[in-house]
């Protein structure tokens, strides 16, 4: 739990920030938190307040990327993914400051994991990597998808849905994508 008042007015201005960064849409973080608190609470989970904030705060490491690299219309160089694959070391820093829960500065550092190994910042695999940021992986992997992004049209639902079924067993946890998938098809996710 955030444990200072101190810490409300720095991270609403981090909020603040991150609108710009998240495409101007800060709401859809809200909604991302929201879906996350709704998912981990299907899975038998608790700390639901630090996942959400983690949801909320996952990209924060963004603020510290050109923003040149963040609008990049196309495929990035390697210097810039190389850049780009430091947000969550970034962001794990940046809200090492303020007294977040454990499982939300997890989140920020490990959301872009992947379960084959193949992720970043750090290449962990499997269950190596913290449940609350494999589950945020799964719903952050869906967002992207149905968002349209400088770099790539959205995607529609169905088309989501395929996408997901290919990433299990590699970016995401396949029981994850199983779970998450059959909720959404029954309307979980629709607020």
């Amino acid at each position: 739990m955030v444990t200072s008042l101190l810490d409300l007015p720095r991270l609403l201005g981090l909020l603040e920030l991150l609108e710009d960064v998240h495409h101007g849409d800060v709401n859809s973080l809200q909604t991302l938190g929201v879906h996350t608190v709704r998912f981990a609470r299907a899975l038998g989970q608790r700390n639901l307040y630090g996942m959400f904030l983690g949801a909320v705060f996952h990209d924060v490491g963004k603020l510290l990327i050109p923003r040149a690299v963040l609008d990049e219309p196309g495929p990035l160089s390697p210097a810039q993914w190389a850049l780009m694959q430091q947000h969550p070391r970034l962001g794990h820093e940046l809200l090492r400051g303020f007294a977040l829960p454990e499982v939300a500065m997890q989140m920020v550092l490990y959301h872009h994991e992947g379960w084959d190994g193949g992720g970043y910042p750090y290449g962990l695999r499997g269950e190596t990597i913290p449940l609350a940021a494999r589950l945020f992986a799964v719903l952050d992997t869906w967002d992207a998808l149905l968002c349209e992004r400088p770099y790539k049209a959205a995607l529609s639902r169905e088309e989501a849905r395929e996408a997901l079924r290919r990433m299990a067993g590699g970016k995401l946890e396949p029981r994850l994508v199983e779970r998450f998938l059959a909720l959404e098809q029954e309307g979980f996710f629709n607020l």
